[in-house]
């Protein structure tokens, strides 16, 4: 749910269906991070080092890209990265109120 003003609105959307995120820590060590709406994962790809996030549960990967959504404000919003251009992949709590609710 997220709201301007007065006005609430709800969300519907298929989520990847992951609970924990296995990673590393900045130095190596095994992480778990329990999967939420506020989980962004940041792309450094490209020539230049570009850097774009995505939220976690909006990130599908094909056999030559990942596409995602980076705002939860403008759905219809998404972007494509060629994986072959990835160099860096982070994964961090945002610690943004978002929440799932049951339907």
């Amino acid at each position: 749910m997220r709201g301007g003003g007065i006005v609430w609105v709800t969300e519907h959307y298929l989520a990847n269906p992951i609970s924990k995120i296995r990673c590393t820590d900045k130095k190596g060590n095994p992480a778990e991070l329990d999967n939420s709406p506020a989980i962004e994962i940041r792309f450094t790809y490209g020539e230049n080092n570009k850097r774009t996030v995505f939220y976690f549960d909006r990130v599908f990967v094909s056999d030559s890209m990942v596409t995602g959504v980076p705002s939860r404000f403008i759905p219809f919003m998404r972007k494509t990265i060629l994986l072959n251009d990835i160099t860096k992949i982070e994964v961090q709590n945002g610690g943004k109120n978002f929440k799932y609710v049951s339907r």
